[in-house]
């Protein structure tokens, strides 16, 4: 797989400020690139800071399913020729249909 770009926000992204209205998701010591809305009164207060928690490691884990992909396809490749291949239980085909899948979603992060 070759390496795709993410072009949206370079960097470490990190917990902002916290209160109001959401929790800020920012990059850097003054740039912010999201909010997670509290979404009303009747939400748990836990929830903006769980869906912050979650966006701001997006980037590291858009990065790390690249680099999965990337080594799944080799081992593939590699165990394709292997005679040990047939005594493993390794399922190629299942890995290939993950991996398919893992590209549609890195694909879609990227908006390709």
């Amino acid at each position: 797989m070759e390496k795709k770009q993410f072009k949206g926000t370079q960097g470490e992204w990190h917990i902002g400020q916290h209160g109001g209205i959401g929790v800020q998701i920012g990059c850097g010591q003054s740039h912010y690139v999201a909010c997670a809305y509290t979404g009303g009164r009747d939400r748990c207060a836990d929830e903006p800071l769980a869906n912050a928690q979650l966006i701001a490691t997006a980037p590291e884990l858009l990065e790390l399913l690249i680099d999965i992909i990337k080594d799944s396809e080799f081992v593939i490749e590699s165990a394709r020729g292997a005679s040990y291949y047939h005594d493993c239980n390794i399922d190629i085909e299942d890995l290939e249909v993950l991996i398919k899948k893992a590209k549609e979603t890195v694909n879609k992060a990227l908006g390709i």
